[in-house]
């Protein structure tokens, strides 16, 4: 987890603890508070500036308060494996030839307009500056931590943000879904293991094992007229 997923999990931590000494009526809001109102974070990219680089969807400066409410769509993944397919030795190796995959999740953003909370007038200028906000944390390589009730999501990216409202739903795009996608590793882990990678190289590590070569080069297990062209009569 990165370190301001880990501020944001410890402020939910911290949270948790206050629902236990608030009762069940303050628990409630406060649940609704954590992981309906203002569940998605923006780390890095437009929010490097902010303290601690962490920046709320649900902060004014995106959406006006009241504005939308978030939930997890069913069928997220949490833990996701595929069995390898190439050629196994035996059974025994290939029951552990497990390959780790990244995770999705979506999110339904339910924001019709109202005359209390967004004027009719008012959505499209304020979904129009929402997207290009989100265009531009993605220019500048933002990621995105994401809070649900059962699980923290970690370092993903936004894949898609589409209208998904149904046909029976009196208001049109009402209801949007945000597709997040969240790799094995962050950007930061690919960097950190290739620096090592780069390190080793350039203090000329030893090869282990005996080199082997199919041309003229030098070959110890070679006897030196071996590696004497033929003369053409």
């Amino acid at each position: 987890m990165s370190v301001p997923a880990q501020q944001i999990a410890g402020l939910l931590a911290a949270g948790y603890e206050s629902l236990i000494a608030a009762g069940a009526g303050s628990a409630a809001t406060q649940f609704a508070s954590y992981y309906e109102v203002s569940p998605i974070y923006l780390l890095n990219g437009i929010a490097a500036n902010v303290q601690g680089g962490i920046l709320a969807l649900a902060n004014p400066q995106f959406l006006p308060t009241g504005f939308a409410r978030f939930r997890p769509v069913a069928g997220a993944s949490l833990l996701k494996a595929q069995c390898a397919q190439y050629p196994m030795a035996n059974q025994a190796i290939a029951g552990n030839a497990m390959i780790a995959l990244p995770v999705n999740l979506s999110m339904e953003m339910i924001c019709p307009a109202t005359a209390i909370t967004v004027p009719y007038m008012n959505k499209g200028a304020i979904i129009t500056a929402l997207v290009a906000s989100l265009k531009q944390h993605q220019v500048l390589g933002g990621i995105y931590s994401v809070y649900t009730p059962s699980f923290t999501y970690d370092a993903g990216v936004l894949l898609d943000f589409r209208d998904v409202t149904p046909a029976d739903m009196k208001q049109v795009q009402a209801v949007f879904q945000l597709d997040f996608y969240f790799p094995l590793i962050t950007v930061a882990d690919a960097l950190a293991a290739q620096g090592a990678l780069y390190r080793t190289i350039t203090s000329g590590a030893a090869i282990p094992g005996t080199p082997s070569f199919s041309t003229g080069a030098t070959n110890p297990s070679l006897p030196s007229g071996a590696l004497t062209p033929p003369t053409i009569q």
